[in-house]
């Protein structure tokens, strides 16, 4: 059997031969035995594998490490990021909050505690903002309470919503409401409301009479929060005087709320037949804001019932540029796309685009006239559109009402304005003339006098100076405006009629100065010089009101006149055809043009456009010359 060996002891040459320790290191010492051929499984690889785990755990817990610091950076920026939305959405905020009022304890044990008072009054501020009809956007209120409205009951302890009620005080638009109840010695009840820091206006009554002390009381809330919105709610509910002083409260002040009570006032001058007073509040509040929609859209209409007519037309050109440019913020999506509407109806108005404007739809017509105004907007715009039957059948759908109420009493002389403008559009001047004084009658009434001498004075005068009633005509001109466009015009054709050249002249030569964007000057003077042999001067007025109007049948039809009268027939049926593709149905038209064609020796053609004539509208004179026509005579 083999014995085991014993070690041998190192020889002096072997010690000799081994390097001397250079470290104590394990490590060191680990990998210089096994750089000596250390056995597999010896101590020196025992070390390494250990030392090897230990850097694995090393690594693997400074990598949990850097995961963990990681992870606390995205909490904190996510905690920073959730203040933030919190502080910019309490930023954005715009809100009503109603603090329970604080009540007699007799009160609250019959159910009517502070929190039941603080909704009482919650409930009068959104019926009163509810019914509050304005075009004014939101937004564009020093305050606005949006749709956020609430009443705040008192709790304990701290919560989210209390953490978002003290954002939304620092940092957003938040309009709170408190108030107090108490029971006089007497027993009567004093009722108390305040926004923010402000003394309240108290309201004493008997307990029967809560209810309308806490209307009192959101009234003066209202008046104090809104108060261009409490004047328009004063106006609609028939409380004028008042709406009058909230507004007037605003005098001297330069600012955006100034500017908009200026507007709202000017509307209550406009509604009471002050025109002039109208238009002075506008042109302030627009010196205060300028290049403001709202504001020159106002403006125009003051200007408009003035019968100053190409500021009109200037200052509503400039209003739609603003709105369709998106600068106009400060109306609300329902009433912008009726005030464009409204500018859109004047503008053809003032440029002769009566097709255009019958043809039109009103949106929205809440913020508008009502729908039986609207069907009489449509008549009275294809009466000079040259489109009789139209005129009568939409007439018929609103027959006149012959009674005492405003409304109607506008109605009914707007109903005999169209009758009379269609008249006039056949030349029928003396049919027209009580037409013309039951609608002066019936729009003096609503309008006021000053408003109706330029809308209605002035057809009267000229119907009465072509019917040979000068005297009259000139009677009725003398109450008429200095700086009416429409008056004007009407004081040149009278002197024209009566055969003042010079003064005609003169008069039209100041029209065209003052309105040289209006049409209806340039076709007055054609008409004018044409009656008097000037066909020449006549038609370049005529081709003036073309270009001013191109959608206006009657420039052309007065520039195939004139054209017939300097012997230019070819072009004269050119300018009677292109007339006859905006009025089809102008009876006038047909007979000149079958007058044209037969002087040209197309009789055929004559006679086809004579009988078209036979079943137009015609003035009496007309009907006699077409009879005669198609009589051969």
């Amino acid at each position: 059997m083999a014995r085991a060996r014993k070690p041998q002891a190192e020889s002096g040459v072997e010690a000799a031969a081994r390097p001397a320790l250079t470290t104590v290191d394990p490590i060191e010492l680990a990998l210089d035995a096994e750089a000596r051929g250390a056995p597999a499984d010896g101590p020196a690889q025992r070390v390494l594998r250990k030392h090897e785990k230990l850097i694995d755990w090393q690594i693997a817990g400074q990598r949990a490490g850097f995961a963990l610091k990681v992870l606390t950076g995205l909490a904190g920026l996510a905690a920073a990021f959730v203040v933030g939305w919190a502080v910019w959405d309490a930023s954005r905020y715009q809100g009503l909050v109603v603090q329970a009022f604080s009540a007699p304890p007799d009160l609250a044990t019959r159910g009517v505690t502070g929190e039941v008072i603080a909704g009482k009054l919650l409930d009068e501020l959104v019926r009163m903002q509810a019914g509050t009809n304005s075009v004014r956007a939101a937004g564009s209120y020093a305050i606005d309470w949006g749709d956020k409205v609430e009443v705040q009951i008192p709790q304990t302890g701290v919560s989210i919503g209390d953490l978002q009620r003290m954002l939304r005080e620092q940092f957003g638009r938040e309009t709170r409401i408190s108030g107090v109840v108490y029971r006089l010695p007497d027993g009567r009840l004093s009722v108390t409301a305040r926004t923010g820091g402000a003394a309240g206006e108290t309201f004493v009554g008997t307990e029967a009479e809560f209810d309308s002390l806490v209307l009192k009381a959101a009234e003066s809330v209202y008046g104090q929060t809104q108060p261009y919105r409490y004047s328009v709610y004063l106006k609609t509910t028939g409380r004028t005087e008042e709406a009058v002083k909230v507004l007037a409260a605003f005098q001297g002040r330069k600012d955006i709320e100034a500017a908009w009570a200026l507007r709202g006032w000017a509307y209550i001058d406009m509604d009471a037949g002050r025109p002039r007073d109208a238009l002075a509040k506008m042109r302030q509040a627009n010196a205060i804001a300028p290049d403001t929609a709202a504001f020159l859209y106002t403006l125009h209409q003051a200007q408009a019932r003035l019968g100053h007519e190409e500021a009109a037309l200037t200052s509503l050109r400039r209003a739609k540029q603003l709105f369709r440019s998106g600068r106009s913020k400060e109306i609300s999506p329902d009433g912008l796309a009726t005030m464009v509407f409204l500018l859109d109806s004047q503008e053809k108005a003032l440029t002769g685009d009566y097709r255009g404007l019958a043809e039109m739809e009103r949106p929205n017509e809440g913020f508008g006239l009502g729908g039986q105004s609207a069907v009489i907007d449509k008549a009275m715009a294809w009466a000079p559109a040259h489109e009789p039957e139209k005129v009568m059948a939409l007439l018929a759908m609103q027959p006149l009402w012959n009674d005492s109420d405003p409304l109607h009493r506008l109605n009914d002389g707007r109903h005999h304005y169209a009758l009379a403008a269609r008249l006039t559009a056949a030349g029928d001047w003396a049919a027209a003339v009580p037409h013309f004084r039951a609608a002066w009658s019936g729009i003096e009434a609503v309008a006021g006098a000053e408003s109706t001498k330029s809308f209605v004075g002035s057809p009267i005068a000229e119907a009465l100076a072509r019917t040979g009633r000068l005297d009259e005509a000139r009677a009725m001109l003398a109450g008429m405006p200095e700086d009416c466009d429409e008056c004007l015009r009407t004081r040149a054709t009278v002197a024209a009629l009566a055969g003042d050249r010079a003064g005609s002249d003169r008069l039209f030569a100041r029209l065209i100065a003052r309105a040289p964007s209006i049409p209806a000057g340039y076709v007055a003077w054609g008409e004018a010089r044409l009656a008097r042999g000037e066909a020449a001067e006549a038609l370049k007025l005529f081709r003036q009101a073309a270009e001013r109007g191109p959608r206006w049948a009657d420039p052309l039809k007065l520039e195939g006149d004139a054209l017939m009268a300097l012997g230019r027939g070819g072009q004269a049926r050119q300018a009677y055809a292109r007339a006859a593709r905006l009025a089809p149905r102008w009876g006038a038209l047909h007979l000149a043009w079958g007058e044209a064609l037969a002087k040209a020796g197309k009789a055929d053609e004559a006679r086809r456009t004579w009988r078209l004539a036979a079943g137009m509208l015609l003035s009496p004179a007309d009907r006699t010359r077409l009879n005669a026509r198609l009589a051969g005579r």
